[in-house]
């Protein structure tokens, strides 16, 4: 682990795999609370480093601002964020309360507005509600499983890693994609003016596939000297930036790298960037001619001094052009350009390449590198599916995986574009697909067929159309109890979570005898799961499932069992209070409470027991002020 420091107070450390540096490596900032770090970065990054070799960037803990008084360091991060790939945030109640008077929240906006790809990571429950209030729609992945319907943590983290970041095998398929490798050498104080000569040499159509060798790429602490003269010698073409900086004094430049790079034979190519007198460059330089970016045929020469090197003369693929705007969207090889990295890719995805179409259907749903706009996405992965429909159309009754998981990708995107109607269509088709035949059942394929039929499930409901929903409710319950799913507490979730929407349809048909029974089905699941796992979200389910039976046993005027059921509507939500970790869950749990016994005073109310009523809201009244006057 080496340290960089910035031209701030602020500085960064980064974290490799062991005996890895971060050259050529994709990027990623975790943005944290100091406390957040010290509790959770560890983790988190050890994570990250078993799917992907990457380079993870962090401040120094001595340095993160803690009100809003950061001054020059905004600028630091923003520099240091446009060269970013991905901004992990361990999500907390400690960031979120105090989130808008952090140099975070700046951080976190930049990288918004940047298009850079976010990955927010709950580390604690019960903060929902607060989350969305700071962060809107973004969307997030728990530490720990707590969703119905979702993979492990680490299946999705590495579905998200994979998606966003590149790794080792698809980094040298990048480097093989460049035609050849040029060294820039300039002096530190022209660092702007070398940046703008890297943009200038990538607009030329030429040099697209050329990758730029600075020292941006070094890190403080390895041996400046050998990393310098092994990116030389590596490198097909020798790039100095002329300045007057250049010539003024004697410096790195002219003394070491010109030197060396002339002692290999390397190509040289001198070009002035801001006018300096030619007569003190050829006394320090031993060059015959030099390129002016502001001659009007700068480009002409520029390209004709590139064919010198070029390693490949054969027409550009899609593919080729994939794996360079890869390169360009992750910094490798080349700075980071997301929006010719973006251009590339599209132009890969409109002649056919897979992988670039996914990529593509990804920026536009995430807003990464673009601007987020989900009706492209959802074009994009109409393409995509047209495709892989193609090449599949020859496997008659046999269910390819990668198809049947982008329709329900399309279906998903339908979803939270807001389009029932087409989500509706979109999980008939993934329904169709993965019942076509029953010899390639699986466990992935099972799990998709429940998730089909509870959607189409909800999308019935939500239309008044309680017989059809509780139809496919049915199915997705059959397509479980199909496979082995006892002793898989995630297939048991599911069922679960089948049960509650079979009762909440029966209830909203007044079918109330069979509703109760639903529910009874998902409450003894629920409390099998308790048992099992034991988690916080557990008990919250249970807690649910008790005031799903208290109110429609109200509903069906079966009181006495409402009125049990309300009782332990109670005593969950005590035991939610007591084990609730942080102010925000503990709140919500103590909402819960009062829910709870404001529901059972109602009831009593509406059965005229006078007597229960007012029992009951002394107990609530003592209750609520004993459990706020215990400070966690």
């Amino acid at each position: 682990m080496d340290k960089a420091k910035g031209s701030t107070k602020l500085s960064l450390l980064v974290k490799n795999r062991k005996n890895e540096t971060p050259i050529g490596k994709p990027r990623v900032y975790f943005c944290s609370t100091k406390v957040d770090q010290e509790m959770y970065f560890e983790d988190i990054s050890d994570d990250i480093l078993k799917i992907v070799n990457c380079s993870i960037w962090y401040k120094n803990s001595e340095d993160i601002s803690v009100k809003n008084d950061f001054g020059n360091d905004l600028t630091f991060s923003e520099n240091f964020l446009s060269q970013v790939q991905l901004v992990v945030i361990p999500i907390s109640e400690t960031l979120l309360t105090d989130l808008e008077n952090s140099l975070i929240y700046i951080e976190i906006k930049t990288a918004i507005d940047k298009s850079i790809a976010i990955l927010p990571i709950m580390m604690e429950e019960g903060l929902e509600a607060l989350y969305k209030s700071k962060f809107g729609d973004i969307q997030f992945i728990y530490k720990k499983n707590a969703e119905n319907y979702q993979l492990t943590y680490e299946q999705k983290l590495e579905r998200f890693l994979l998606e966003v970041l590149v790794g080792d095998e698809l980094s040298a398929k990048i480097r093989a994609a460049f035609d050849a490798y040029i060294f820039l050498s300039y002096r530190k104080k022209d660092r702007s003016l070398a940046q703008e000569l890297m943009r200038l040499i990538h607009q030329n159509e030429s040099c697209r596939n050329i990758a730029i060798w600075y020292d941006e790429f070094l890190l403080p602490g390895e041996d400046f000297n050998v990393a310098i003269e092994k990116a030389l010698k590596t490198s097909d073409l020798f790039t100095i930036m002329i300045t007057p900086n250049l010539v003024e004094e004697s410096n790195y430049v002219t003394e070491i790298e010109y030197p060396l790079a002339r002692s290999e034979g390397k190509h040289i190519i001198p070009i002035e960037m801001y006018p300096t007198d030619e007569e003190q460059v050829k006394a320090q330089l031993d060059v015959k001619y030099i390129l002016r970016v502001r001659e009007r045929d700068f480009n002409t020469k520029l390209t004709n001094e590139i064919k010198e090197i070029s390693l490949s003369t054969s027409p550009r693929s899609p593919e080729h052009d994939f794996f360079i705007g890869l390169a360009f969207l992750n910094g490798i090889d080349v700075e980071v350009d997301s929006e010719r990295g973006a251009c590339l890719i599209e132009s890969a995805a409109r002649q056919g390449v897979v992988a670039a179409l996914k990529k593509i259907v990804r920026m536009y749903e995430m807003g990464e590198s673009v601007k987020k706009d989900l009706s492209a996405s959802i074009r994009w992965q109409q393409n995509l599916i047209g495709i892989l429909q193609a090449k599949i159309a020859s496997e008659i009754n046999k269910i390819d995986m990668s198809f049947a998981e982008e329709l329900w990708h399309l279906a998903a995107l339908f979803n939270k574009a807001q389009k029932p109607s087409d989500a509706e269509m979109a999980y008939l088709r993934l329904y169709e697909y993965c019942s076509q035949s029953q010899d390639d059942l699986n466990e992935h394929i099972v799990h998709l067929l429940t998730i089909s039929c509870n959607n189409l499930g909800s999308i019935y409901l939500l239309k008044n159309e309680s017989s059809q929903a509780m139809e496919y409710y049915s199915y997705a319950i059959k397509h479980i109890k199909s496979y082995t799913y006892e002793d898989k507490p995630d297939f048991r979730r599911d069922l679960s979570v089948t049960y509650s929407n079979l009762g909440m349809a029966y209830e909203f048909a007044k079918n109330y005898q069979s509703s109760i029974e639903y529910y009874e089905k998902c409450l003894e699941i629920r409390e099998w799961l308790l048992q099992s796992v034991g988690d916080y979200q557990d008990l919250r389910n249970i807690y649910n499932c008790y005031n799903n039976l208290a109110c429609v046993c109200e509903k069906a005027h079966r009181d006495s069992e409402a009125e049990q059921y309300y009782k332990k509507t109670i005593t969950i939500a005590e035991l939610l209070v007591k084990q609730s970790r942080g102010n925000y869950e503990r709140n919500e749990a103590l909402a819960n409470l009062k829910s709870a016994y404001n529901s059972i005073i109602e009831f009593y109310y509406n059965t005229d027991d006078i007597s229960c009523e007012q029992r009951f809201r002394q107990k609530r009244d003592a209750s609520l002020r004993q459990l706020k006057a215990i400070e966690p």
